[in-house]
């Protein structure tokens, strides 16, 4: 239960630092909520709910809004600090290489 609690404080802090990022951006730009709509062909509400920290964007919502700020997408993304991979931070990443395609004498253990 407590790897859900993270999972869903992680994503809450992810969605935190876009919807500041994509708000920031379109301030600088000295964009209206609705100029940034049409631009980007995202709707206004899915904006108006993006900077409200509501909803979950898509790739494709959060590529277009980039692209309409004149942004990388990393951009928007820039200060989460999400556990994305999975590993906690005690845990050392898993070398990926030829070397762990072999198939093991015993089974992972899980």
């Amino acid at each position: 239960m407590d790897g859900k609690v993270n999972e869903v404080a992680d994503t809450a802090r992810v969605l935190r630092t876009i919807a500041r990022n994509v708000r920031a951006a379109r301030v600088r730009a000295a964009l209206s909520q609705a100029e940034l709509s049409r631009r980007s062909q995202v709707s206004k509400g899915t904006l108006v709910a993006l900077e409200n920290m509501q909803g979950n964007p898509s790739l494709a919502t959060l590529v277009r809004l980039a692209d309409a700020l004149g942004l990388a997408v990393s951009a928007l993304l820039r200060g989460a600090r999400a556990g994305g991979c999975g590993r906690t931070r005690n845990t050392p990443a898993r070398r990926i290489g030829p070397e762990s395609w072999r198939p093991s004498a015993s089974p992972p253990v899980v």
